[in-house]
């Protein structure tokens, strides 16, 4: 499943590199992409997942989802 997550709060490289070591460690995704200029993450993983995990863990890495769309 491919995940499109717009997030708000990245504003440097450090915040795309939190927001990226985030969802590596807790999700192992096949691909991952985090822009800044987009201010989004997408996100390629086998199984689903429910979004309220995806909200969870970029909540504790200090940022919020404004949302979240399933691209497959």
């Amino acid at each position: 499943m491919k995940y499109q997550i717009k997030i708000e709060g990245m504003s440097c490289k450090h915040c795309l590199k939190r927001v990226q070591e985030a969802l590596l460690e807790n999700f192992k995704p096949q691909n991952l992409d985090v822009s800044l200029e987009e201010n989004a993450a997408i996100m390629e993983v086998q199984a689903a997942l429910e979004k309220q995990r995806i909200i969870d863990v970029i909540d504790d890495a200090g940022y919020d989802v404004l949302s979240i769309e399933i691209l497959d």
